[in-house]
């Protein structure tokens, strides 16, 4: 039987490498709607062109059926605080963890909407996530603050 040369020792190694990170990546577990359920603190922060610097901080809950049942925040746009700010929402996430979200801030005087693109993290207990709107520059992130609790 011949002996394999370096090249081809080397080409066997880099194809057993390949096919063996392809079999780990089929093996993860996949993201659906149900990976973000529970209780989160989040804050949020940032530049929206429209009304100056912004920062968000608070609370929401999560359904794992795609519905952000409650949240409520203090925000400051511009330096005016205001703090109680209730939303809801729905989110939609893909098999890869990564999601889009559509935040409805509800309040006597109108109802604004807000677009986030987001990564869950952290098997669920994190999310990481970016304003989707245009003219907005804004980043956060969210911690589940129940981390062991099956809500």
């Amino acid at each position: 039987m011949k002996s394999l040369n370096g090249r081809t020792k080397v080409l066997f190694a880099v194809l057993l490498f390949a096919l063996s990170a392809v079999a780990y990546a089929q093996n993860e577990p996949a993201c659906s709607n149900a990976s973000l359920k529970g209780s989160f603190g989040f804050t949020i922060s940032g530049t929206n062109n429209f009304f100056g610097p912004f920062a968000f901080s608070g609370r929401f809950a999560s359904d794992g059926r795609g519905n952000i049942t409650s949240g409520s925040g203090t925000e400051s746009v511009a330096g005016d605080v205001v703090s109680g700010v209730p939303f809801i929402g729905t989110y939609t996430i893909n098999a890869d963890c990564t999601g889009k979200a559509v935040i409805t801030f509800v309040r006597s005087d109108n109802q604004q909407q807000a677009g986030l693109d987001f990564t869950i993290v952290n098997n669920g207990k994190g999310i990481m996530f970016m304003s989707s709107d245009q003219q907005t520059i804004e980043t956060g992130t969210a911690q589940k603050i129940f981390p062991n609790n099956q809500d």
